[in-house]
């Protein structure tokens, strides 16, 4: 019998994945290899927020240098994104590590009561309740990752994203300004022994069942083989 399972997130996903635990698995696109995989088709942006207390004074990513930051568990598909960036601003060293204590568990969201908590770098989906929690409090920001664009010609699967004004809050308005960011997208993912007929029947739950109505941002069909051997069977460009 077909059953959804919960897990601890990308990294966790692969391992149940490459086991045998489960038969697909949703995994975020670099933090995997595609060489004993099926790439089924890429869903939807997960997008890296930079989410920083409005009384520290953190206006710039830079400004993140001797902040306590959230980066997520060790080997987790959001610290791996969060060292992306932190390493690009030459920041990797500078920031005190704020370990999750839980595995499995939004350790941001601890900043609504934990104030030693400076700020979080989140990779997730455009309908994160969590983010929207936060922004609720009125007593975070956004700040922009104005590197987007040379991030994004550094590792093939990001692309520079915009974050639209009021996206998780309007009052208080969060953000309060278009905010430029990076995104990866979230990979529905098999072995590569799974049959034709499995994987036909993903296919048609993601496209012909009416799942966008619940997903807006899920990437259209239309889409879906460009993007699938664009980054997942064609050598990247500096392998070229």
């Amino acid at each position: 019998r077909d059953r959804v399972l919960p897990t601890h997130g990308s990294l966790d996903n692969l391992t149940r994945l490459t086991n045998g635990t489960v038969d697909a698995a949703l995994l975020q696109g670099g933090t995997f290899s595609a060489e004993k995989l099926s790439v089924i088709a890429p869903l939807y942006p997960e997008m890296v927020h930079v989410i920083v207390r409005r009384d520290r004074g953190i206006d710039r990513i830079e400004d993140l240098a001797g902040k306590k930051v959230v980066i997520g568990q060790i080997d987790s598909g959001m610290r791996r994104s969060a060292l992306i960036v932190l390493e690009h601003y030459g920041l990797t060293d500078t920031i005190i590590d704020a370990r999750d204590p839980v595995a499995g568990d939004p350790y941001f969201l601890t900043m609504k009561n934990d104030e030693s908590l400076d700020a979080a770098i989140v990779t997730s989906g455009i309908l994160s309740e969590d983010i929207v929690s936060l922004a609720r409090t009125g007593d975070f920001k956004l700040l922009p990752i104005t590197a987007a664009p040379a991030l994004a010609a550094k590792q093939p699967y990001l692309y520079p994203m915009e974050i639209p004004v009021g996206l998780y809050t309007i009052n208080p308005t969060m953000p309060a300004e278009p905010i430029m960011t990076i995104a990866m997208d979230a990979v529905l993912v098999t072995r590569a022994d799974a049959s034709p007929k499995f994987i036909r029947s993903l296919l048609v739950a993601l496209y012909e069942r009416g799942i966008a109505l619940n997903f807006p941002n899920l990437v259209p069909y239309r889409d879906v083989f460009y993007k699938t051997c664009l980054l997942y069977t064609s050598p990247s460009p500096r392998d070229r």
